[in-house]
C-alpha cells in the first residue's frame, strides 16, 4: 500500500478542524501550503501550465523561467532551470534518475518532494490575479 492509499483511506478529514492542530499533516511533515501543492500534483490540480490549459484556453500555459509550454509535472520537477538548485539538493538524493513513481510513491520521496515544494513554492496557489475580462 503506497503512502498516498494510507492516507486518503483512513476516516479521518482531509484538513483539521481548530480542535486539531496539525493532524492533516501526521503522515508527512511539511507545511499546509506544501502538503496542498503535492495533494494538487498527485490529483492532477497543480497551478501549472498544463491545468490551466484545461479550463483556460487563453491564459498563458507556458513555464514562466523558461517558456516550455505547457508547463508539466514533470517538467517542474525533472527539468526547469529554475529549482535546478533546489532539485540537486533535494529530490536527487532520493532519486537521482527523478523517477516520478520513486517520488510520489514512497515515504522518502514524499517527503524529498514536500521539501522541494516548501523551499522553491513550485505549485503553490498564485496570488489572486486580476479577474479576466476575457
Amino acid at each position: 500500500m503506497t503512502l498516498w492509499v494510507l492516507i486518503l483511506s483512513t476516516s479521518r478529514p482531509a484538513f483539521p478542524d481548530s480542535s486539531e492542530p496539525g493532524s492533516w499533516n501526521r503522515f508527512v511533515r511539511g507545511s499546509r501550503h506544501a502538503c496542498a501543492a503535492l495533494v494538487r500534483l498527485i490529483a492532477g490540480h497543480a497551478y501549472i501550465g498544463e491545468y490551466t490549459a484545461r479550463f483556460h484556453p487563453r491564459k498563458h500555459t507556458g513555464c514562466p523561467e523558461c517558456g516550455t509550454d505547457p508547463q508539466t509535472v514533470a517538467h517542474v520537477i525533472r527539468h526547469c532551470p529554475r529549482f535546478a538548485r533546489a532539485r540537486a539538493a533535494h529530490l536527487i538524493p532520493i532519486a537521482p534518475d527523478l523517477s516520478l513513481s520513486t517520488l510520489f510513491g514512497s515515504k522518502e520521496g514524499s517527503k524529498a518532494l514536500l521539501e522541494f515544494l516548501e523551499v522553491t513554492k513550485a505549485c503553490f496557489k498564485p496570488l489572486e490575479e486580476p479577474p479576466d475580462p476575457g
